[in-house]
């Protein structure tokens, strides 16, 4: 099951039910709906500055305000964001899901490495798979 929360400007995220109970599953969700929502200032607060965003077969970001623009751009038209499971342990973590923006579907993996396994350990490098069809 999951759960739906309607953000700004008519986009849609939705993720898996249950997150309340681990805090790094949290965070990560949040991490999706604040770059739908173009709330770069949110993102500094679990970032590493130096953190380095990687594409495979694409593209290679590094530093913090880099990649909030980055990011922000490259999802502005997303309509519908789906989270379909994120799993954390240690100090990585992965989420796996689709997205819907100008009539085409996108899967998606993104591995996340954190700078430790404590709860307040900045992201420090993000590794993404992406997979496009036309809807």
């Amino acid at each position: 099951m999951s759960e739906k929360t309607e953000l700004i400007d008519g986009k849609v995220l939705y993720f898996p039910r249950g997150c309340n109970n681990a805090p790094r599953k949290e965070l990560l969700v949040q991490f999706y709906a604040n770059i739908l929502e173009s709330r770069s200032n949110n993102l500094n607060q679990v970032v590493s500055p130096a953190i380095t965003w990687k594409e495979i077969q694409n593209t290679s970001v590094e530093g913090a305000e880099s990649i909030f623009v980055w990011l922000i751009e490259r999802h502005k038209d997303i309509e519908e964001l789906n989270i379909e499971s994120v799993i954390t342990h240690g100090k990585e973590a992965a989420v796996k899901g689709t997205y819907t923006s100008n009539n085409e579907l996108t899967y998606f993996c993104d591995i996340f490495k954190f700078k430790s396994a404590g709860k307040q350990a900045p992201i420090i490098e993000v590794t993404s798979y992406r997979m496009s069809d036309k809807v």
